[in-house]
């Protein structure tokens, strides 16, 4: 898959340059579910918290990870899914939904109904005002791919990798650059 047009969107995939010296964004990928001229949203997919959600909800069934969404709203809960009948929803790819009705969310995870695979739940999200991230990507700080199921809901610990390689081939040479340049 190529580059797209260097133009955010719902449904992109932000993908950091390997150099980017900011601690909550540093070799992360963050799917857009909402741009407009006011702003957009996001979440971070490759930043386990280090927490499954029946450790911070007693109600809720084993096996679901928490991932840290981004620096803005850290204590709100947020999550994005695969399952269509989850009322409240908003589709941003065709299969693809965030938020949507929390209570139905721990009915169906706890019958069985909606698996650890078909959702990702987020302390926090990542988002920019009006023009912020429009400046970022000039700058060079973003790289943008479209987002694929298989992207989004991929092995956290390889989708940054994942995203590069989904890029044209004179932008791999990232994955294998140090963190920092001087290391080089």
């Amino acid at each position: 898959m190529k580059e797209m047009e260097r133009k955010p969107q719902a449904g992109a995939v932000l993908i950091s340059e390997p150099f980017m010296n900011d601690n909550h964004f540093s070799r992360c990928i963050v799917w857009l579910v909402q741009h407009s001229d006011t702003g957009s949203v996001g979440f971070k997919l490759n930043d386990p918290s280090g927490f499954v959600m029946n450790e911070l909800m007693d109600d809720f069934p084993t096996g679901f990870e928490v991932f840290e969404g981004g620096p803005v709203n850290a204590d709100n809960l947020f999550f994005i899914h695969r399952h269509p009948g989850i009322a409240r929803s908003e589709e941003v790819l065709p299969g693809l939904y965030w938020s949507g009705d929390f209570d139905q969310v721990k009915l169906l995870a706890s019958a069985g109904l909606l698996l650890p695979d078909e959702i990702r739940l987020f302390g926090g999200y990542s988002g920019w005002g009006a023009g912020q991230l429009e400046a970022e990507m000039e700058s060079g700080s973003w790289l943008i791919t479209a987002g694929t199921p298989e992207l989004i809901f991929g092995n956290a610990s390889q989708q940054w990798a994942t995203a590069l390689r989904s890029l044209e081939a004179d932008k791999h040479w990232m994955i294998h650059a140090p963190r920092n340049i001087q290391w080089n």
